[in-house]
């Protein structure tokens, strides 16, 4: 208990330096979208603070400097530092809005240059993430995202929502899934925790696809992650 809790103060104190850190970039040039993949690099120290391991697959899938779209499974509030080991530069995430309420970590979420949206209303979050793809198209950003669209610790994922991938048609581009095999057996009040292995899957192309194949094409990269899962 007491390793466990010493690595989550060294944790705490290092994220408020980090994001404190993200706040002055970000203050500096607001809204650029290497501000995230900036801090990204830096909290990839997180897993050597933690003790925790981990085992990257299929890193040549993550498609160079061609904008794309992650999808990814949600098991834990961390899957953030998960996202920060592949994210490559000009990449945001999407949140929910109540991110933003988060001392230190909400400002700089906003002001980085990540999108939030309200998903309080189903209709406000399609409309938004239709004009994402336009964003990621004029803008040549890539762009995270969890299309379960709440975390889940199962091992059966939830159904895919349709907005990632109504995106990613709208844009055209192409998708990269991650699949992250659970790792509820993380225990970090041992001296080794244990290892989280992530799965980067084929890049999907979405080139001749249209919004309402979306259905279609969140089902068939659901299958295939859990597949790994």
């Amino acid at each position: 208990m007491i390793l466990k809790i010493t690595r989550l103060i060294i944790l705490f104190i290092y994220f408020g330096l980090v994001f404190t850190l993200g706040i002055i970039i970000s203050l500096l040039r607001p809204k650029h979208p290497n501000n995230t993949y900036h801090i990204a690099v830096l909290l990839r120290a997180s897993f050597f603070i933690l003790g925790i391991k981990t085992k990257i697959k299929g890193t040549e899938n993550l498609n160079g400097d061609t904008p794309s779209i992650f999808v990814a499974n949600h098991q834990h509030n961390i899957d953030f530092l998960i996202a920060a080991l592949i994210m490559k530069p000009n990449t945001v995430t999407i949140g929910k809005t109540d991110l933003a309420k988060i001392p230190v970590f909400g400002q700089f979420y906003t002001l980085s240059g990540n999108i939030l949206v309200d998903r309080s209303s189903p209709k406000k979050a399609i409309r938004a993430l239709r004009l994402l793809g336009t964003t990621i198209r004029e803008k040549s950003i890539s762009v995270w995202v969890f299309p379960e669209g709440t975390r889940n610790v199962g091992d059966v994922l939830l159904p895919f929502k349709r907005g990632a991938f109504v995106s990613a048609i709208e844009a055209q581009a192409p998708i990269i899934p991650v699949a992250v095999k659970n790792y509820s057996h993380i225990n970090i009040s041992k001296w080794s925790p244990g290892t989280i292995e992530i799965n980067i899957l084929p890049i999907v192309l979405t080139e001749g696809l249209e919004s309402r194949d979306s259905g279609e094409l969140a089902g068939k990269l659901q299958g295939q992650m859990q597949a790994l899962i």
